[in-house]
């Protein structure tokens, strides 16, 4: 089964007495006689062997005469039994519905009926004469009645009054996003039931008068990014008259096929790196006594966090994922998102999904900052810094140790931006190093989140690094005025590879970046930006780029000797299921647009080579959204 060409669209139309379904070729076609209820979303056809011939999906239908149609799904189209030999019309769509079939035999939707039941899959039905919808049919036997006693404790939670509107629109969110995702067949809900606690916690966390509006901020997040995917997920689901979808191009059946993609995505970073507990592993070094002083001596590069045992592993919370238009690519403690556009052009390089393992890895750092970094509220933890930058030798202990490194780096980018000599003393009080710790904080992340990024989940391909974060970064508005941090950065993160090479590391880097800079300028002409980028690495790298580099290698050597787990990336760069065991394009024998049933064990390996293309293609998106939904598979 191959997907057609560019997709048609379903319009429901009418008035609250009378609906009318129909799909047209074109989105303008079904807006000259839009109604308050009016809905729509593309379908995509499919061309597919059947009965000894090969069938495509109409791109225009009106029903004419007496038509039975179903809306099921979850479900790859080739493990739809009712499908191989169905007579009849089919479309795909986005929603969690993803299979549409239409037949003027009622038998054969019945049979397609009691598959779903068979299977826990959800469906609807409805009687189309003319266009119109005359009959209705909602079955929802895969919903079980459970107690929601957890959330209606939350419900009656004594809180602080600022506190108390956010607490009430969550729970009969959470209360119908569990519902639905139970009713899914799928265990959308799974994901969503570890929120009453989170959200309990931070209630509780924001009862001082200094903390609630802190705690405000983040319960909005939360509700926030819940309400999106709920939205997006569910819209299109039984009774569809009912559900609409805030994203407006898919307001009919929702996007629920991309939101699993995107949940099967972070599904993986999660039991990879985030099961691994990278922060609790680092913290451990904190056992280390054994002395070495980080400013005069570098020790070995080897797995400190790969050798480290956590006694007792907790359990990690899943990032709840969705997409947004506003926030595109961003994470939070507890949520993480992707752009909207990414839904129809993730096929090609600049709205590559790959880019959420950024955003997974300011999860982990900012983990591990909180063992770096002082809570600026704390006036004893400032102390403490002060201490450590007094320090004649090394710290107590090898994670202080790498603290008072870190302190001393940000103390060489706090002279670089003075105009002074990166080694010249610095005033060091209180408050001095409080606005100098404030002031360097994001930059700080974004060194180690750069490295971390590359030596994780890019496996130190500088090449695939490059071109993919400086493809993604075209998407952000007024970037040009951004360009020379981004280079920074980038030469950093590639720093990382060359680290232990002495005076000639940073020359390296910055050749390294600067050749697949300029391949990328080549391959996209208007991409201004890199063509920035290019000018600045050839011709500002020795009066300004590289001291603003050298000031942070630092950084770069702490996170790639302390940070990176060879034994962890091992589980990062593995795919069983293709032949030559690397994630390379031979390996995979998925062909685009072919709705292939082959297992896939990791998303980021399949990203990496199916997701490169130029220009963006709605269908070759759909392609990729649905090899992500449908043939992710774990060991459980």
């Amino acid at each position: 089964m191959e997907l057609g060409l560019d997709p048609p669209y379903a319009f429901l139309s009418g008035n609250a007495k009378q609906r009318t379904f129909q799909i047209l070729p074109e989105g303008r076609d079904g807006l000259k006689n839009w109604a308050p209820i009016s809905r729509m979303s593309p379908v995509f056809p499919v061309r597919h062997f059947r009965g000894g011939v090969d069938y495509t999906s109409p791109n225009r239908f009106h029903f004419e005469g007496r038509w039975h149609v179903i809306f099921a799904g979850p479900v790859h189209p080739e493990e739809f039994g009712p499908l191989q030999s169905f007579d009849g019309e089919f479309w795909l769509t986005l929603g969690l519905y993803n299979v549409l079939l239409a037949c003027e035999d009622a038998e054969q939707i019945q049979l397609a009926r009691d598959w779903c039941a068979d299977n826990k899959r959800q469906c609807e039905i409805w009687t189309i004469e003319d266009g119109k919808v005359l009959e209705v049919q909602v079955f929802d036997e895969n919903f079980v009645q459970e107690s929601n006693e957890e959330l209606a404790k939350l419900w009656s939670l004594e809180a602080p009054h600022e506190l108390t509107e956010a607490i009430r629109e969550f729970v009969p969110l959470a209360a119908a996003a569990i519902a639905r995702g139970q009713a899914s067949g799928i265990g959308l809900d799974r994901d969503l039931r570890y929120l009453p606690n989170v959200f309990g916690k931070i209630v509780e966390a924001g009862r001082g008068p200094d903390q609630k509006y802190i705690a405000l901020g983040r319960l909005l997040t939360i509700n926030a990014g819940l309400s999106r995917f709920s939205s997006q997920t569910f819209a299109g689901i039984s009774p569809i008259f009912s559900t609409e979808c805030h994203f407006w191009l898919h307001s009919l059946f929702g996007i629920g096929v991309a939101n699993i993609a995107l949940r099967n995505i972070r599904d993986f970073m999660h039991r990879t790196l985030g099961e691994a507990e990278i922060h609790k592993r680092f913290k451990k070094l904190e056992l280390d006594t054994s002395g070495i002083d980080l400013s005069s001596a570098t020790p070995e590069i080897k797995d400190y966090l790969g050798e480290v045992d956590i006694d007792a592993p907790g359990e990690a919370i899943p990032l709840l994922a969705f997409f947004s238009a506003r926030d595109g690519y961003r994470s939070t403690e507890v949520t993480v998102s992707a752009p909207l556009a990414a839904v129809s052009s993730c096929n090609s390089v600049r709205w590559s999904l790959l880019t959420l393992t950024h955003e997974f890895c300011h999860v982990i750092v900012r983990a591990i900052q909180s063992d770096l970094y002082p809570d600026f509220s704390s006036e004893q933890q400032i102390l403490d810094c002060v201490a450590l930058l007094e320090l004649d030798g090394p710290a107590e202990n090898l994670l202080k140790e790498i603290r008072r490194s870190l302190l001393m780096s940000v103390c060489q980018m706090e002279n670089h931006l003075a105009g002074k000599a990166a080694n010249d003393g610095i005033e060091i009080t209180a408050e001095s190093v409080r606005i100098m710790l404030q002031r360097w904080r994001q930059e700080v992340d974004e060194i180690i989140v750069h490295v971390f990024d590359y030596l994780y989940f890019y496996g130190q391909d500088s090449e695939r690094y490059i071109i993919g974060i400086w493809s993604s970064w075209g998407t952000i508005p007024n970037i040009r005025y951004r360009v020379k941090e981004y280079v920074v950065r980038s030469v950093c993160a590639v720093l990382s590879r060359h680290i232990m090479r002495g005076s000639d590391a940073l020359d390296e880097a910055r050749t390294e970046v600067l050749k697949h800079l300029q391949a990328l300028a080549q391959s996209d002409p208007g991409s201004r930006y890199v063509d920035d980028a290019v000018d600045y690495l050839q011709n500002k790298w020795n009066s300004e780029a590289r001291d603003a580099v050298l000031v942070r290698r630092n950084l770069v050597k702490l996170a790639r000797i302390f940070l990176f787990s060879e034994e962890l990336a091992t589980k990062l760069r593995s795919e069983p299921e293709i032949s030559t065991g690397r994630g390379d394009q031979l390996g995979y024998s998925y062909k685009r647009r072919d709705l292939d049933r082959k297992s896939l064990r990791n998303p980021l390996l399949f990203l990496a080579n199916y997701t490169n293309q130029s220009p963006p293609s709605q269908v070759d998106s759909l392609w990729v959204l649905y090899i992500l939904a449908f043939c992710y598979h774990t060991d459980e």
